[in-house]
């Protein structure tokens, strides 16, 4: 009985990851420049706090609400450019990835052009706000970026995995406790 119970609770774990929508992936690498620079040839402090300043801009709940406020519906993430690792960060270089996460793969492209929009509008203004001069902007460009949402097709299969290895020590665990003590065998055939 506690083997088929297992059994039934791993199929129906399993029938639901199964049938669940897969989530869309898409996202963009972002490069700020200096004004009247067209490529990569300096990376300066001024650029990298710039970076540093619009990822915590947007990823601020008033960065949030412009996001939706412009039609931007999907969960997205800000990631500023990091050489090292979480212990200790290098943020040396002006890059920010945008990632943006949905069930929907037209949401998910749509918010990503939405979050593009915000993030170079609100690079402008702040910087319009601090008194610099229109021809003397730093401005942003698209390194990389998704053609088209990527489905996250691996998580699924390592979910149904993880279940099917729980499941089957589950009843192996089962079955060597009803082997092992024959007074638990004979509770799980008496019903009373």
């Amino acid at each position: 009985m506690a083997v088929l119970l297992v059994g039934l609770v791993a199929a129906g774990a399993a029938l639901q990851i199964v049938t669940e929508r897969p989530a869309y992936e898409t996202r963009a690498v972002v490069n700020f420049l200096m004004p009247g620079s067209a490529n990569f040839e300096n990376f300066n402090i001024s650029l990298v706090v710039e970076g540093a300043v619009t990822a915590l801009a947007l990823d601020s709940p008033e960065g949030t609400a412009r996001v939706r406020r412009r039609g931007g519906t999907a969960a997205y993430n800000v990631v500023l450019a990091n050489r090292g690792n979480d212990e200790q960060p290098v943020h040396d270089q002006p890059y920010v990835t945008l990632i943006v996460n949905s069930r929907d793969p037209a949401q998910a492209s749509h918010t990503l052009g939405v979050l593009l929009n915000v993030l170079r509008a609100d690079l402008r203004d702040r910087q319009l706000r601090a008194g610099a001069l229109p021809g003397a902007l730093v401005t942003t460009q698209v390194v990389t970026s998704s053609d088209r949402p990527m489905p996250l097709i691996s998580r699924r299969t390592r979910a149904l995995a993880a279940i099917g290895a729980a499941g089957l020590l589950a009843m192996m665990a089962g079955a060597r406790l009803a082997e092992r003590y024959p007074r638990f065998r004979r509770r799980l055939r008496s019903p009373g």
